[in-house]
């Protein structure tokens, strides 16, 4: 009797470590740009503590002069980078 795997058996664990490869490769691939981004951006957590109108927000949006308006029910929110103004409604 011959040692090692029967032809079909060979045949599939070959198939499944040239999958397993090739995703692996991919994967590791995908990555790379992901780790890049990771050390470019940063999350930043605003409360009203730091100066926000309302905890809860609508929308948050970046005009072309690089302030951040942050909508919420009872104002508008304009962060320049340090500062947050706020903006309400005036009868």
């Amino acid at each position: 009797m011959k040692a090692g795997l029967p032809v079909p058996f060979a045949f599939l664990y070959i198939l499944v470590s040239l999958v397993f490869c090739l995703n692996a490769s991919f994967s590791n691939a995908q990555q790379a740009p992901v780790k890049a981004a990771a050390n470019k951006y940063r999350a930043v957590h605003w409360t009203i503590y730091d100066g926000l109108s309302q905890a809860e927000t609508s929308f948050i949006l970046k005009d072309v002069n690089g302030f951040v308006w942050i909508g919420a029910r009872n104002g508008l929110n304009r962060f320049d980078g340090n500062l947050i103004k706020n903006y309400y409604h005036d009868p």
